[in-house]
């Protein structure tokens, strides 16, 4: 698009050949900026009673995203489990989405902090689930 942006210019549309070059070196900027957020997945690591997830970008680069700890966990489930109904259709309560397959394989956690509730979406391993439930059986729905 950028040599059809020049080609129009020589060609006598400057004001068309202008924009499309605009337009064109608009869009390789927005490409160079973006392209270490192409590949996006989520790490989860539970330490010391507290789930971290952070973000990976290209399997380099390491955001936090969000932690939680055991003492503000009080749900955790599949999504097809019936409390997720109730609890996402609460007004008041927050969706955080930490997973990028299918919503409806995903596991929910109902947490509260300071006051406010939450739902996290995110797509945890077995084994991990097992951890968590071994440290706080009771909040946690295989």
């Amino acid at each position: 698009t950028g040599i059809m942006a020049l080609m129009v210019l020589i060609e006598g549309g400057l004001v068309r050949g202008a924009v499309l070059l605009t337009v064109s070196l608009a869009a390789f900027i927005a490409c160079f900026v973006m392209k270490d957020r192409w590949l996006l997945e989520y790490d989860y690591g539970y330490y010391d009673g507290k789930l971290s997830i952070a973000k990976v970008y290209n399997q380099k680069s390491r955001k936090e995203f969000m932690q939680i700890s055991l003492e503000e966990i009080e749900y955790i489930a599949p999504v097809y489990d019936e409390q997720y109904k109730r609890l996402s259709a609460a007004p008041d309560v927050k969706t955080y989405k930490a997973y990028l397959n299918d919503p409806d394989q995903c596991y929910f956690i109902f947490f509260k902090r300071l006051g406010a509730a939450g739902i996290l979406l995110w797509e945890p391993k077995e084994q991990l689930l097992k951890c968590i439930k071994s440290d706080k059986s009771s909040v946690v729905r295989l």
